[in-house]
């Protein structure tokens, strides 16, 4: 028997990629090191983007954002560029890849737990510097020169300045744990892909060479000072590359703000859904639009099961509630008085929308997802009209899991597109699975009495009116989230199930400013704020306060309720709403009445009432003022007397 081999470390960074080094940084910027290489075709299941890489009901909506797909986009490069390429030259710009570690639970590793540099055979003529970013996770190593042989020099952080030969570095990597990620390129790496997994028209790819540049963040260590984190920074990187490249558009640019409490807010609102535990196996995702690149229509609702968009509420939490000071809503004040540091007592002046310093953000966020996410949820998800389209959908999908269950192709096909949360039909390529999507958006209805609540302006009016009944009542103890299901039992009674509709097109105290004939009216500041003071002024209502101090009383930590004080505020709020309201719905009706009076004056006196606006005369102009006000005033009482039917108060009170 021979003698028994030493034990030796098996190798782990066996994925190794050959290439130019170099380091990019400004004067006060992270640094990010990278490697000009090529990867052989046979080697591009090596590359991937983030929906191969990860479950997607598995990660959160952060990387979910990140690896969204256009498939149409995808199918156009494959078959219209690349399979069209006889007879010319084809050549696509360097991919830009990225180095992710993954934990031991597979997730994306934020920072690394250590970093080493040595140096591997020294004082030979096969010196070479290796830096190791964990010790199983990837490693670079650079050729030692001398100052003889090479101008290239670096800095370890021990030891001498040492000379090295740039352009035959290498990158080893540990697949199980290393990950190349495509930030730019994604589409073209699906097209080669998918041409490449096609045994048919592999051929058309056969020996090409991918050029790659391959990004990494070498100092994003745990205990560095500035805490760095690699997950931050690739998506500013993906969202800066793209800017300049193929611009970033419709909702993504809302998800990958960095510097905005607002889309921090949506994005973790995205993931709770996305997460949400929902009988039928069917993420709540698909109730909210957030994957929509058209710019123009990120504000509307395109698909027949979806409740709101991620636009609709960003722009709100932005102008109203961060911008305008979020203290109470996020109930900082006690957060301030768990954590006396400077960082905390800072949360005590107004923060704005935009984080300042990592210790606050992580403060703000902590209690965006506590306060602001819940309430969200309750706003989008308690209220009638939503439920009855969430319970709509829940059964269009259980009838799809039944056909899928018989094993019917286009339903098989369809629920995997949906999985992928791809629904438009020019991004579905089987005609029989478009066919399968139109008769799953056919199982789904908005009830005609519902629709106005789907709407974009009644959304923000929605949201605007919670924010500021939160704000008068937290004062008295009651949370952002107590405040969120107190509004929808007063609107319950108020607005959502009223007969005729209390926004609805028909009443005369809403003509003009919510509506222009049967067409709503949503394109201005001026209209969204009447909405919203509209809706604000069912507070008037006291049957509306009933059923939200009802709700009050029945929430937690609200032991000792003032409620006459709280049934005061809210009543004030309604009231200067309304006032606000009527003061506006004067000066349009006004405006429309001198500016038509054949509409509202009979011929004659319409003839000579235009003849006075256009006299010289100062007393001729004051008398068609005067009967034009009196003609509108009337219209403007009538209304009036509605809206305080409406409201089951005396019209007297909302005489301004």
């Amino acid at each position: 028997m021979g003698p028994v081999p030493g034990i030796k470390k098996k190798p782990v960074f066996t994925q190794v990629l050959r290439g130019s080094f170099g380091r990019f940084s400004t004067a006060s910027s992270f640094r990010l090191d990278y490697l000009m290489a090529s990867v052989p075709v046979n080697s591009i299941e090596t590359l991937e983007t983030a929906s191969e890489l990860f479950n997607l009901r598995e990660i959160n909506f952060d990387a979910l954002i990140q690896r969204d797909i256009d498939y149409g986009r995808v199918h156009r490069i494959a078959n219209d560029y690349l399979s069209k390429s006889k007879g010319r030259v084809v050549f696509f710009p360097p991919l830009l890849a990225c180095v992710v570690l993954l934990n031991k639970d597979g997730a994306l590793q934020g920072q690394y737990d250590s970093i080493e540099e040595f140096l591997r055979n020294g004082d030979t003529d096969d010196a070479e510097y290796v830096r190791q970013w964990d010790s199983d996770g990837f490693e670079l190593t650079l050729p030692c020169g001398t100052t003889d042989t090479t101008d290239r020099i670096l800095f370890p952080e021990k030891g001498e300045p040492l000379h090295f030969f740039d352009f035959a570095a290498s990158l080893n990597l540990n697949p199980r744990r290393a990950k190349l990620v495509v930030l730019d390129g994604q589409h073209r790496l699906e097209a080669m892909k998918l041409l490449w997994r096609n045994e048919e028209q592999r051929d058309i790819l056969q020996g090409l060479e991918i050029p790659i540049c391959v990004v990494w963040a070498p100092d994003a260590k745990k205990d560095n000072v500035g805490e760095e984190n690699v997950i931050r920074d690739f998506r500013e990187l993906f969202v800066r590359v793209n800017h300049e490249s193929r611009r970033v558009s419709g909702h993504f640019i809302t998800l990958l703000k960095d510097d905005s409490y607002s889309a921090i807010a949506v994005r973790k609102f995205s993931d709770y859904w996305k997460n949400l535990n929902v009988p039928g196996d069917w993420s709540r995702l698909h109730l909210l639009e957030w994957n929509q690149r058209d710019d123009s229509k990120i504000d509307q609702r395109t698909r027949p099961f979806s409740i709101t968009t991620i636009s609709i509420i960003f722009r709100v939490l932005e102008d109203h509630l961060f911008r305008a000071g979020a203290i109470e809503l996020l109930d900082l004040e006690s957060r301030i008085r768990e954590d006396d540091t400077a960082d905390a007592v800072a949360l005590s002046r107004d923060i704005g929308d935009e984080p300042q310093g990592a210790k606050i953000e992580s403060i703000v966020s902590e209690q965006i997802e506590k306060n602001i996410v819940p309430s969200l949820d309750i706003l989008f998800r308690v209220p009638s009209p939503y439920r009855r389209l969430e319970d709509q959908f829940g059964k269009a999908f259980s009838e799809l899991q039944r056909k899928v269950d018989e094993s019917i192709p286009s339903f098989l096909g369809l629920k995997r597109y949906y999985s992928r949360y791809v629904y438009r039909d020019e991004e579905i390529f089987e005609e029989t699975v478009r066919a399968a999507n139109g008769d799953f958006k056919s199982w789904i209805k908005v009830q005609d009495t519902d629709k106005l609540f789907f709407y974009q302006v009644f959304q923000q009016a929605l949201l605007r009116l919670w924010i500021g009944v939160a704000s008068n009542l937290s004062s008295l103890g009651i949370s952002s989230t107590t405040a969120a299901r107190s509004l929808v039992a007063g609107l319950e009674v108020g607005c959502f199930q009223t007969d005729p509709p209390y926004l609805g097109s028909g009443q005369r105290y809403t003509y003009r400013l919510l509506w222009r004939n049967e067409s709503v009216n949503q394109g201005s500041q001026a209209a969204r704020s009447a909405w919203f003071q509209l809706l604000s002024a069912t507070l008037c209502q006291s049957e509306v306060r009933k059923a939200m101090l009802d709700e009050v009383r029945g929430a937690e930590r609200v032991d000792h309720l003032d409620v006459e004080e709280a049934d005061r505020r809210l009543a004030a709020f309604g009231r200067q709403a309304s006032q606000e309201y009527i003061s506006s719905f004067r000066a349009e009706i006004l405006k429309e009445t001198e500016k038509n009076l054949e509409d509202f004056f009979n011929e004659d006196r319409a003839r000579a009432l235009s003849v006075l606006k256009a006299s010289g005369n100062k007393e001729d102009r004051e008398k068609f003022k005067r009967e034009v006000r009196e003609k509108a005033e009337e219209r403007v009482r009538s209304a009036i007397d509605d809206l305080a039917n409406a409201l089951s108060v005396d019209s007297l009170s909302l005489a301004v």
